[in-house]
């Protein structure tokens, strides 16, 4: 782990909001056999070794498949894991889930780039889907437990509707929007963050 990483986790120590997350962690794993406080410091200790953490606003990142830390996204994990907490940190750890840990929406097909990358690149435009059933999607996705809702295209700029689509996220779930940037403006870009982008 690196030096920068071992001082965030100190910083993260005296958090008051990171004890608590933890500490409700910790009280539904507890409930598993399989569970000890050792085996999750040292899992954690071991995923921080490859990554970097990084503190945004009043959270912590670690990248873009696992959701700022703490908050209710964060805790989602675990609803997400099992709807019992006797195998919640066994089934944590073997990947058995009720619910993805991430889905990504691909919200239209539309983009004015071809990019050779992309899992979009040369194909024909279609109807996009509509905003109700996207929101539908949104919350039955919560609802089930997945932490991360990540939105695709084409470009998802070109929705007129995204902040929209973005603010019926609740903070039960992340939100993320890949995007080649294709008419972002600094105005667009702080609707987007005030609808929880």
């Amino acid at each position: 782990m690196s030096f920068r990483n071992f001082l965030k986790l100190i910083k993260m120590s005296f958090n008051k909001r990171v004890r608590k997350s933890l500490l409700n962690v910790h009280r539904r794993m507890a409930a598993d056999s399989d569970y000890s406080a050792k085996k999750v410091i040292l899992a954690f200790w071991n995923f921080l070794r490859h990554e970097k953490l990084i503190e945004f606003e009043d959270k912590y990142v670690v990248n873009t498949f696992f959701p700022p830390f703490p908050g209710k996204a964060f805790e989602q994990i675990f609803d997400g894991t099992s709807q019992s907490n006797k195998k919640l940190f066994e089934n944590y750890k073997t990947g058995k889930r009720i619910a993805p840990l991430s889905c990504y929406i691909a919200l239209t097909s539309n983009c004015p780039y071809n990019c050779w990358h992309c899992s979009a690149a040369n194909r024909e435009n279609s109807k996009a889907m509509e905003t109700d059933v996207i929101k539908r999607t949104i919350k039955d996705l919560q609802d089930m437990g997945t932490s991360i809702i990540g939105f695709t295209g084409g470009e998802p700029l070109l929705r007129e509707d995204l902040t929209e689509i973005i603010a019926s996220i609740d903070d039960r779930s992340t939100s993320f929007v890949f995007s080649a940037g294709f008419g972002v403006t600094k105005e667009k870009a702080m609707k987007l963050k005030q609808a929880g982008l």
